[in-house]
Parts: structure tokens; C-alpha cells; sequence
């Protein structure tokens, strides 16, 4: 079976807000123009999945889905949920993640360069070789998280929690600005 192909309908933005997709296998699916502020995309499978092009998943819950290697780019996640998610070389680059949850999730390898992320969690996430190269992060928590060999580079950690985080002798905040 193919994978699934969401877009644009009759020159307008399919409107998929509020649908419960969890649970769904949906490998490699493809969700370009489509609204799907608070859908319920938890435990669902979304690897190598297509978002680039979405209108916005603002407040979506993505808990304990499979997203490696997703292309997320230049979406609005506001607000979203992605506690327990695997997002493992998936790419957010540009993406809006103001007061997203990534608790406990694991980022390993992801892309989340120019990201506008104030107020997120990475709580106890894994982001191991992470790079939020010129994100905004300020106020956002890692407390507990495991952030060997993460890149932060121009990165704003104005406010940043790294209490009791694992692999911060590993990352260079030289080019981070307002660390302290």
C-alpha cells in the first residue's frame, strides 16, 4: 500500500483539526497545506513522514509517536505534544516550538536549527548530538536531559535550565549567547 497523501483540496487547506490519529500507521505520509491544530497524532507511526509545507499543528499531540527522520521544517508546533516521541534525525529547522513538550523524548541526531522554541521542555529528553544552532530557547527546560556532543551554537539560552543534565562537558557554549 502506498503511503498516505494529505494536501491541499480544491485550492484550500484540508482541515484535519481535531481528527484522532492515534495508533495509525502512517510511514512516510505526506501532509502538505493541511491544518491540524490539536489532532491526536500519539503513539502513532510517523517515520520518515513529510509535514514541510503544513499550515500549522498547533497544540498536536505526537505522545510516544515514531517520527525518525520526519521533516518537520518551518511549522507551527505551539503548544504541541511530544512527550516520549522518537524523533531521532527528524528535521524541525525554522520550526515554531513556543511552550512545545518534548519530556522525555528522544532526539538523537535531529536538526532544530533556527528554531523559535521559549518556554519548551526537554525534560529527561535525549538529544545526543542535537543541534539547535541559532535557536531561541530562552526559559526553556533540560533539566535531566542527556546532551552529549549537542550542538548550540548562536543559539539564545537567556534563562536555560541545565540542572542535573548528563553530557554538558561535552557541548561548547562558547558562540551561545546570554549563558549564565
Amino acid at each position: 500500500m502506498p503511503p498516505l497523501q494529505v494536501s491541499q483540496v480544491g485550492g484550500k487547506c484540508a482541515d484535519l483539526q481535531r481528527t484522532d490519529f492515534s495508533g495509525a500507521q502512517m510511514a512516510g505520509a505526506a501532509f502538505g497545506g493541511v491544518k491540524m491544530d490539536r489532532a491526536d497524532f500519539s503513539w502513532s507511526d510517523l517515520t520518515d513522514a513529510d509535514f514541510q509545507g503544513s499550515a500549522r499543528c498547533r497544540g498536536t499531540n505526537f505522545y510516544g509517536a515514531r517520527m525518525s527522520k520526519a521533516q518537520l521544517q518551518r511549522i507551527s508546533f505551539e503548544g504541541a505534544t511530544f512527550d516520549r516521541a522518537i524523533l531521532t534525525g527528524a528535521s524541525l529547522d525554522g520550526s515554531t516550538l513556543t511552550g512545545a513538550s518534548f519530556v522525555g523524548a528522544d532526539l538523537s541526531g535531529a536538526k532544530l536549527v533556527g528554531v523559535a522554541a521559549a518556554g519548551a521542555s526537554f525534560q529527561g529528553a535525549r538529544l545526543v548530538q542535537t543541534e539547535f544552532t541559532n535557536a531561541e530557547l530562552s526559559s526553556a527546560n533540560f533539566t535531566g536531559a542527556v546532551l552529549t556532543d549537542a550542538k548550540f551554537d548562536s543559539a539564545n539560552l537567556l534563562g536555560v535550565s541545565f540542572v542535573s543534565v548528563t553530557g554538558l562537558e561535552t557541548i561548547d557554549l562558547s558562540s551561545a549567547r546570554n549563558v549564565g
